[in-house]
């Protein structure tokens, strides 16, 4: 029997079409299903879901997830070097939102634009 290098071929890849194909044509389709469920059906089935736990788990949920939302430093500074530690100190924690004080610098100013530049200008 003689083996020829087309038959080789022909063979090779009526196994790869057989045997191979389906491998991974079928995981390509999981995938894009996957994908097509995500878009078009994922957050219904969720919303269903939500609408059947009841009020008192969703109050327990909330009760467990509450947060004290006012303010307050997010941590205490330890490091000396530390830039909050210092206005911490000179200020106080309490005063540390109020740490820089804006003056009515530019109330009742009746200059003009022009005014403003020509002074700027002139500055020497």
């Amino acid at each position: 029997m003689v083996f020829y290098y087309a038959s080789f071929v022909a063979e090779t890849n009526a196994w790869w079409l057989r045997r191979v194909r389906p491998i991974w044509a079928g995981a390509l389709g999981v995938w894009l299903y996957s994908i097509f469920y995500r878009y078009y059906f994922f957050g219904k089935v969720q919303a269903y879901w939500q609408t059947t736990i009841p009020e008192d788990e969703w109050r327990r949920r909330a009760q467990v997830n509450k947060r004290d939302w006012g303010y307050k430093p997010l941590y205490m500074p330890h490091l000396e070097r530390s830039r909050k530690k210092q206005i911490y100190d000179v200020l106080g924690v309490e005063n540390y939102r109020k740490a820089s004080e804006f003056p009515e610098r530019y109330m009742g100013e009746n200059r003009t634009l022009e005014e403003i530049l020509s002074e700027e200008e002139n500055w020497e």
